[in-house]
């Protein structure tokens, strides 16, 4: 084989491989940090830095490292394997418990001693293979490595989001990867043997990996039980929205999904109070509307009430169909009972009947998927589908003796965005806060003997909440004392403006250090207009100091990569809104992206036009693109067809990276060091890209909202286009 040719084979294994390890770890990372995507914008953010500084330094050590170069690819594949065993072993590495939110500072931690050094070794490769490609005197070497990179990375993520993942463990995975590269190895690599050494370590390769192989089952299994203790794990589902675990000790069942605690079968006092509130409340009670994950409601409403039609929404048909098998029931089937499975945002702007009681057994706002069902929009779509004296209810969890600033900030935002759309809010304390909401100001009270009264007409019969909840929990000095501690100088929560998502991070620093806390409420006394004003002075001082052509294409790759990854991850986060299977559809959206890239580079080629004259209209276009996203983003929300939704979500992404994709082979061909400008111009794409990942992640998103960081972004290209435009 030829020599230029084996390079070019190493290259689209570097793709492949990059981008299934890449899928496998978001997931897992997805799992292991409770669903929250910040963990995500993380993770992308210290696989496009450590990425981006090995392109960077393999100028200094290239020719020594392709000594080694041959082995490289086994190395890193046993690395992940290692990544892989820690992320799923980390929760008793640093106690804790199943269900329990990993700090934010655990999260960078593990990013900066396994995904920074990880990938670090694979951006040195990129740009070692480009570097020899070039002393072999190959034609157009920065496009068609960058070709073959980017589309060997398209069809890894299609491999892995379509087939690999959802047949195989990521065991199975790892070991099938390391017999392909060996294969590859001994055809390629014959002629440089050192037979003995060489074929020792291929044997012990190929035998290691039929091991991860043929115990894949038992290795996965014994791996994830990591996750949950001494608990025992009775089943794992992969379903579209995540893991879920169902552990067993002695005869309780838990559930939990992307390491969320959902719900416990055995937990018969949680069912009793999240049915008895509403119907204490509610003057007259016919029709109900349940949606979360706990369904043993049903056994309180069907058995113990005068409710004549109840609807349940499922997100997830997998929780519901466990659930029954473990508690044996026929509520499911009960005629007074109707399932719908999907997102219940999706249903409810269809039904038009109207509810008595609306409750809502969702998890806390830990992720933009839960955050969703906390929002202002929401919950004027509750209130339109509530009858005229109906009752809404959710619970989120707290203490029972002291509120902490950040979760009175947290319940502040949550009550003042229920206010938006309700009239009447009461708010009772416990192990969780209770939230009551009805659209008129007579329906709710705290009256004990009112309480009492609407409780058994309606058919409640629960001993424990009138004998024990009534009169402990509300207390009218319990809730004054209650109220005193949430803080009302909050900001409503919407769909484009996350903010309990920040106030969640907020929360979160304060698991493990008080510095940390400091930061994010520092973080939050910052105005928009001073961002605005310091991102002016930056680019003025850019538009003095940038004078020589090679910086000012350094300078368009940085700016364009903090852009396109800024806009990977609006569609990222926007599409969990929108639709919510960003567990099992990432690999989708990285497909789409990689896809992107590779056809700009193939563009390259064929395009007959001044190499100038592109660099020029693509920073141009981008000034478009941003606020562009914005107004696709309220034309999804619109649309009633899913597959269209999933369709105009990958072509948005397909356009701007075929922008980004023509314009790094432009960049490196307008660069003046010919040997090291892919490994220059691609490290300062990466970093900056990286520097947005985590910006956006936990600084821009939750403080300012999604359009706000729209605006930045265009800000950003707008000034860039007018330095590249008057001084290159």
């Amino acid at each position: 084989m030829p020599s230029h040719w084996t390079k070019y084979f190493q290259i689209f294994f570097l793709g492949i491989f990059t981008s299934i390890t890449q899928i496998l770890l978001s997931r897992e990372f997805y799992s292991t940090f409770s669903g929250n995507e910040l963990s995500i914008g993380i993770l992308l953010a210290f696989w496009l830095l450590g990425s981006g500084i090995g392109n960077l330094i393999s100028k200094k050590y290239i020719k020594n490292f392709y000594k080694t170069f041959k082995y490289l690819f086994f190395f890193n594949l046993l690395y992940f394997l290692l990544i892989l065993l820690v992320l799923r072993r980390f929760r008793l590495l640093f106690n804790f418990s199943p269900g329990e939110i990993i700090n934010i500072f655990y999260i960078l931690l593990f990013s900066i001693f396994f995904i920074f050094p990880y990938c670090l070794i694979w951006g040195i490769s990129f740009a070692t293979l480009f570097f020899l490609l070039k002393e072999e005197n190959v034609k157009y070497p920065e496009s068609k490595i960058y070709f073959i990179e980017t589309l060997s990375a398209t069809f890894g993520s299609i491999l892995a989001t379509f087939f690999a993942i959802k047949y195989f463990s990521a065991f199975t995975l790892i070991g099938c990867l390391l017999i392909v590269y060996s294969i590859f190895y001994l055809i390629s690599f014959k002629d440089s043997f050192l037979f003995f050494r060489d074929l020792v370590f291929i044997i012990l390769i190929l035998i290691f990996s039929s091991f991860l192989i043929f115990f894949s089952k038992r290795i996965n299994y014994s791996t994830e039980k990591w996750r949950i203790g001494n608990f025992e794990i009775k089943k794992i589902i992969e379903s579209y929205y995540g893991k879920i675990l169902i552990t067993r000790q002695g005869k309780s069942y838990a559930f939990y999904e992307n390491g969320v605690y959902l719900f416990s079968i055995d937990d018969e006092i949680s069912p009793q109070i999240d049915v008895s509130i509403p119907l204490s409340q509610a003057k007259k009670v016919e029709n109900i509307l349940i949606f979360g994950e706990n369904y043993r409601l049903l056994s309180e409403l069907v058995k113990n009430t005068n409710v004549k039609f109840i609807l349940l929404v499922s997100l997830d048909p997998q929780i519901v169909w466990e659930e029954e098998v473990i508690i044996k029931t026929n509520y499911f089937k009960h005629s007074k009972v109707l399932i719908l499975f999907g997102d219940v945002r999706y249903y409810i702007k269809k039904i038009r009947k109207k509810f008595d009681i609306i409750i809502s057994t969702i998890p806390d706002p830990l992720n933009l998927q839960l955050n969703k069902y906390y929002t202002k929009e929401f919950f004027q779509l509750l209130k339109n589908r509530l009858s005229e004296n109906g009752v809404l209810y959710f619970r989120i969890s707290s203490s029972e003796n002291f509120i902490s600033k950040p979760q009175g900030m947290l319940l502040g935002s949550i009550y003042n965005t229920l206010k938006a759309s309700f009239e009447n809010i009461i708010v009772l304390p416990g192990d969780s806060n209770y939230f009551l909401a009805s659209i008129s100001f007579q329906n709710l009270t705290t009256n004990n003997k009112q309480i009492y009264e609407n409780y058994k007409n309606n058919g409640g019969s629960s001993d424990y909440f009138l004998n024990y909840f009534v009169p402990f929990n509300f207390d009218k000095f319990k809730i004054n004392s209650l109220m005193n501690s949430i803080d009302f100088n909050t900001k409503l929560n919407t769909d484009l403006a996350p903010i309990t998502y920040f106030y969640n991070l907020k929360l979160w620093s304060t698991y493990f250090s008080s510095d940390l806390k400091n930061i994010f409420f520092k973080l939050y006394n910052i105005k928009f207009e001073i961002i605005l004003f310091i991102l002016l002075i930056i680019f003025t001082i850019l538009f003095i100091t940038l004078k020589n052509r090679d910086s000012l294409i350094l300078f368009s790759i940085s700016n364009i990569g903090f852009i396109e990854i800024s806009l990977e991850l609006f569609v990222i986060f926007i599409y969990q809104i929108i639709r919510g299977y960003l567990y099992a559809n990432i690999g989708i959206i990285y497909s789409s992206f990689m896809l992107g890239l590779s056809l700009g580079s193939f563009l390259y080629t064929k395009l007959k036009l001044e190499n100038k004259k592109i660099f020029l209209n693509i920073q141009f276009i981008y000034i478009f693109i941003p606020l562009g996203l914005y107004f696709i983003y309220k034309f999804v929300e619109i649309i009633n067809f899913e597959f269209l939704k999933d369709i105009i979500f990958i072509l948005t992404v397909l356009f701007f990276s075929v922008l980004s994709g023509l314009q790094f082979p432009v960049a490196v061909s307008l660069y003046r060091d010919e040997k090291f400008a892919v490994g220059r111009i691609n490290s300062f794409d990466l970093i900056f890209s990286s520097f947005a990942a985590l910006s956006f992640s936990i600084f821009f998103v939750p403080l300012f909202g999604f359009l706000k960081l729209l605006i930045i972004l265009t800000l950003i290209a707008f000034f860039s286009y007018i330095i590249i435009k008057f001084k290159f």
